[in-house]
């Protein structure tokens, strides 16, 4: 299980991000500034709100960063990538053969990301009788072929027309033009908007009874009016499913590939990830990734999640920050073994089960006798790590020798190693509900039993064997990956210790998947559907590598929670009069305590989005 991973060290002023990576062949992008906390996302109008929201969000939960958003149009945004004088170039077209080459002049490459799709929708004057236009007709206005409003429509509303249109350096100029003008030209006397944004435009044809414009999606709203073309109006809906015609996708462009753990790929994960793709639909454009939910108040609900203590940790971290971001659900985690867990989901007195073994057939068929079925769905991959007291000399063992131990063959610890060590072995196991205990039995023990005389711990838990083996000199027991720390050893099996290094690059022999399960495939717009989409996200995995696990999608940062009473939500937004420079002020933000992660040993590179396979 191949896998990326990002490492993060905090120190009190900083934080050091440090990633293995695979040299690609492609330029890296460099930061703008010294400041490696901070980056420049210039260009498009279009494209610019849902930089700046997205941008308002980020710094939000990831305080230690700084990010300036420039509305200045696609093609000044692309000239200051290649200048070197903004890290992420908006854009609202596809980069032009002449840019990429002036690029690649200057020693950088292109690298598009396509964020969002967009209509450029037709406005007019509220009072413009007129509810639609055909494309010929769109053309022919553009163009000067018709000049006045009595040519169009049945002829009863008259007046010239006023073309509001866009500078050249604009990308929603150069699409519609392509679209809609196609190698004709724009009539000379067309008004040209002094600032070159979409919100001039719309300001301009709301003002003017006699104007005609266009604009971007996010940029209709009820003081304008949107006009059919051929019979239907730019909207989400139309974009989505394709039926309206002057429809295209939205950029950023990046100097080469991002490197992994740079600020503009976390930026872009950001922005693809289900908050970045809500922020896409909240600012009225059109999603092109799994949307999830904005943060913020109001939201309600409650569920409970049953089961794995392996599982646990993810889960309860998962829940304290899902809460944090999101203030009104409440999520319920409880520990109880696998077994239970599922128990309780075929009982319906949970929401979701937890687990760290596969559902058994005959739990399955429990399920579907009380009418449900069993989804299953997988956070994560886990090691279970075999160990002993800290003051056994011993370092490692033999699968055979540990098949022995835990069969009762080997009761002695003169029997493995060298010999040196001696005195009777105390086998610490766990309960027979425990999927820990389930995949352990089924992968060491093979069709094989455990010792009678094992030690069952009291409570079903890892945490009570890692407490046991921890306080009993003579003691080994088995726990999951987040369950090793310093105060046991963590033996070596067949030379190799069960690290998240280990279990990703398989060369460790007792690793498996973790999982939830739930009852039928949940609603969309659930609880239980969110927080499973939560975890499978970036900041969800993050935190599955914080607990010590093995990620299985892509992994990102872990947000801090603002604390209560600040004000961090709010941020101070001036846009520029005369160069559209949107700057969003952060000083009343406090500072950013991350997480610690666990590196991950091999990556395999597959662009900036990927997926993590699960383990066969």
């Amino acid at each position: 299980m191949k896998r990326k991973n990002i490492v993060f060290m905090t120190t009190l002023m900083l934080v050091l991000m440090m990633v293995g990576s695979i040299d690609t062949g492609v330029a890296q992008t460099t930061p703008v500034t010294s400041d490696t906390q901070s980056m420049v996302v210039d260009g498009s109008t279009t494209v610019q709100p849902i930089a700046s929201k997205a941008a308002e969000v980020f710094m939000t939960y990831f305080p230690g960063y700084t990010i300036t958003v420039k509305g200045t149009g696609s093609g000044t945004g692309i000239a200051s990538l290649i200048a070197g004088t903004c890290d992420i170039a908006m854009a609202s077209r596809s980069i032009k053969s002449s840019e990429i080459t002036s690029l690649e002049t200057a020693g950088g490459s292109s690298v598009e990301h396509i964020l969002a799709a967009d209509g450029i929708g037709i406005i007019v004057h509220p009072d413009n009788p007129l509810t639609g236009l055909t494309m010929d007709e769109l053309h022919d206005i553009f163009n000067g072929s018709i000049s006045n409003w009595n040519e169009v429509g049945d002829g009863s509303h008259s007046g010239e027309i006023t073309v509001v249109n866009r500078e050249t350096t604009s990308g929603t100029y150069g699409f519609f033009k392509d679209t809609v003008l196609d190698d004709d030209t724009f009539r000379e006397d067309a008004q040209i908007v002094e600032k070159n944004s979409n919100g001039a435009v719309h300001d301009a044809v709301a003002s003017i009874p006699s104007a005609i414009g266009y604009v971007g999606l996010g940029y209709i709203d009820d003081e304008v009016q949107n006009m059919e073309l051929d019979g239907v109006a730019a909207s989400t809906a139309t974009v989505a499913d394709e039926t309206y015609s002057i429809a295209r996708n939205l950029y950023f462009y990046t100097n080469g590939t991002p490197a992994e753990d740079s600020f503009a790929a976390l930026f872009i994960q950001f922005i693809m990830s289900p908050i970045g793709q809500a922020i896409v639909e909240g600012e009225k454009f059109v999603p092109v990734a799994e949307v999830g939910l904005i943060p913020g108040n109001g939201f309600s609900g409650s569920i409970v999640v049953d089961g794995s203590t392996t599982v646990q940790p993810i889960v309860s971290k998962s829940a304290e920050i899902f809460m944090g971001m999101y203030d009104g659900f409440t999520i319920t985690v409880k520990g109880t073994g696998s077994g239970t867990g599922i128990a309780s989901l075929i009982a319906g007195t949970c929401d979701i089960a937890m687990a760290s073994r596969s559902i058994k057939s005959s739990e399955i068929t429990s399920l579907e006798t009380a009418g449900g079925s069993s989804v299953e769905h997988i956070l994560a991959a886990d090691g279970i790590g075999i160990i002993v007291h800290p003051d056994n000399p011993l370092t490692g063992l033999t699968m055979d020798e540990l098949h022995d131990i835990f069969n009762g063959s080997i009761s002695n610890w003169n029997e493995v190693g060298d010999g040196s060590h001696s005195g009777e072995i105390t086998v610490v196991n766990r309960e027979t509900t425990s999927g820990t205990y389930g995949f352990f039995k089924d992968t060491v023990l093979d069709d094989d039993t455990f010792r009678e005389d094992a030690q069952i711990v009291e409570k079903n838990s890892n945490g009570a064997v890692h407490d046991a083996v921890a306080s009993i000199p003579s003691a080994i027991g088995y726990v999951g990956l987040g369950y090793i720390d310093d105060d046991v050893q963590n033996m070596e099996l067949d030379g190799v210790a069960a690290s998240s290094a280990t279990v990703a690059d398989e060369t460790y022999s007792i690793a498996r998947n973790l999982f939830f399960y739930t009852n039928g495939t949940p609603a969309e717009d659930s609880l239980a559907a969110l927080f499973i989409q939560f975890i499978m996200s970036p900041i969800g995995q993050a935190i599955v590598e914080g607990e010590k696990f093995v990620a299985v999608a892509e992994v990102g940062l872990i947000p801090t929670i603002p604390e209560e009473g600040t004000t961090t939500t709010k941020t101070d937004t001036e846009t520029d009069t005369d160069t559209g420079l949107e700057t969003i002020d952060v000083s009343n933000i406090p500072g950013f305590t991350p997480y610690f992660l666990v590196a991950i040993a091999s990556i395999t590179v597959g662009g900036l989005m990927f997926r993590k396979r699960s383990l066969k």
